[in-house]
């Protein structure tokens, strides 16, 4: 009743009318609200285990989170400060889009990193054109008595027997 009172001396003291300060207010409000809406969309709810955005939770925090916004927004303040507030209270884990850590890089390009030594190694197991030394490798292993063992069969069956 007091605020209609003195919103109404104003409007005595000034050339504005009544319906101009209210629409004024709602305006104000309008922004503020489109304002708070963006910024509850941008931040999670930390009791729901789903990654839902405050402006839809119904949860505890997420109502005191609101109201700090709307609060904060209220008072003044610039949405960064806004964030900050929040940062500080709540941790960086609220916001739907984490910011760019370089704590963090190292975590999510571990399993890049893992991903290509394996097919590195993939690669250069079996893939990778084999040098002349393998090949030689590979030859000497060939036992050197087979082709011998063979003549030697073939004049066994050539002989008659009892010629030996």
């Amino acid at each position: 009743m007091a605020t209609l009172w003195n919103t109404k001396v104003y409007c005595e003291n000034s050339s504005t009318s009544l319906q101009e300060v209210e629409s004024d207010f709602r305006v104000r409000k309008a922004i503020l609200q489109s304002r708070a809406k963006a910024l509850y969309q941008q931040i999670r709810c930390l009791e729901c285990g789903n990654g839902q955005t405050i402006e839809y939770s119904g949860a505890p925090t997420a109502n005191e989170m609101r109201q700090l916004i709307w609060d904060l927004l209220v008072e003044g303040h610039s949405e960064e400060d806004i964030k900050g507030v929040i940062e500080v209270k709540y941790g960086h884990k609220v916001w739907m889009t984490p910011p760019l850590d370089t704590r963090r890089l190292f975590d999510f390009s571990l399993p890049f990193f893992g991903v290509a030594v394996c097919m590195g190694l993939l690669y250069f197991r079996y893939f990778a054109p084999k040098s002349p030394k393998v090949y030689a490798r590979q030859l000497a292993k060939v036992n050197v008595e087979t082709p011998y063992i063979y003549e030697r069969r073939l004049i066994d069956m050539l002989t008659p027997p009892g010629r030996k």
